[in-house]
């Protein structure tokens, strides 16, 4: 029997049959529109640590964009009336908008030189440092930490690059990173630990530190010591 036949019987179906039959099949349509509709969403996190992070995670992206959509309409005002010196800085601001606006935000990253940062109110940076792996070299953030009120740490991350001529040999990098919280000046000071130079942290607890000199022991040569970087960071309300 073909479909159209089946269908034909139906159509010759008494009238107290033919509705009970069309009931059944709407109730049948309403279930599965209800077990669509009520399905659990896999793509929402499930624990409050979860929806906290993401929680942050958006904000942070609004503050990002927010940021932007300001230092765009700053930028265009001033390129109504640049000339030499000022199109010299101000072009380059303006490229800078134009291509983080064509991707996800990024925060700026800055080198072991730049002691000095000026960042605006919610934006997130991070300190990139160079670590010797091979001498089992490690970074550290030191007391005195900064003012939370004003620039928080939100993460550490490594980036190691093995050496295929030699063996146990490599170099990689340090990657720490911040979010500005408020307007202020704080500093962040991070400590560059050879192996052995440091004392503190993990088990032992406290602060790391440069490790004491043995009484009588002559001072280490400089690469074997343990050295404070200071970054000087001011935080601006955008």
């Amino acid at each position: 029997m073909t479909i159209r036949e089946r269908i034909e019987d139906v159509g010759d179906l008494p009238p107290v049959p033919a509705a009970i039959l069309g009931i059944v099949v709407i109730a049948l349509l309403a279930g599965v529109v209800w077990g669509l509709l009520w399905l659990p969403d896999h793509t929402k996190p499930r624990s409050p640590e979860a929806r906290e992070r993401a929680r942050r995670r958006e904000e942070s992206q609004k503050r990002q964009r927010e940021l932007r959509r300001r230092r765009g309409g700053v930028a265009a005002r001033a390129g109504q009336g640049m000339t030499g010196t000022v199109r010299r800085l101000v072009l380059p601001a303006l490229l800078m908008t134009a291509l983080a606006g064509c991707g996800a935000p990024e925060p700026d990253t800055y080198q072991l030189g730049d002691h000095r940062i000026q960042v605006d109110a919610g934006e997130e940076f991070t300190l990139s440092v160079p670590v010797d792996t091979a001498m089992g070299e490690w970074w550290y953030v030191t007391s005195p930490g900064p003012d939370p009120d004003v620039v928080r740490g939100t993460g550490r991350r490594e980036e190691t690059e093995a050496d295929d001529d030699a063996v146990g040999s490599g170099s990689g990098t340090d990657l720490f990173d911040f979010e500005a919280v408020g307007p202020g000046t704080t500093r962040i000071s991070l400590i560059q630990c050879p192996r052995g130079a440091c004392a503190g942290g993990g088990s032992a607890g406290g602060p790391v530190t440069p490790s004491p000199v043995p009484s009588g022991s002559p001072a280490p040569d400089g690469k074997y010591r343990a050295t404070v970087h200071v970054y000087t960071v001011t935080v601006r309300q955008p």
